[in-house]
């Protein structure tokens, strides 16, 4: 896991308000930003994943019960593996 530091909290402050409708230029304003590449820097908006991505990431695995199985493990092992 990466650590957390105040850039980590400038990308969540930044992507949160652009996701939410707000302009580059008012979030450049805020974040004291000379120039708006910079503010791009903290954009994660493209780093989110959609909901049919997930759903398609999820369906496309098999049912833990049947990993339990093939591996001869628990059920809740697994469960607690890809959790």
């Amino acid at each position: 896991m990466a650590p957390i530091g105040n850039h980590t909290f400038r990308a969540t402050g930044i992507t949160a308000y652009l996701e939410n409708g707000g302009a580059l230029e008012h979030a450049q304003s805020m974040a004291a930003h000379e120039s708006p590449r910079t503010t791009k820097l903290y954009d994660r908006t493209k780093e989110r994943l959609t909901r049919d991505e997930v759903e398609r990431y999820v369906s496309d695995r098999p049912p833990p019960c049947s990993i339990a199985r093939s591996y001869n493990v628990s059920h809740s092992t697994i469960s607690r593996l890809v959790a």
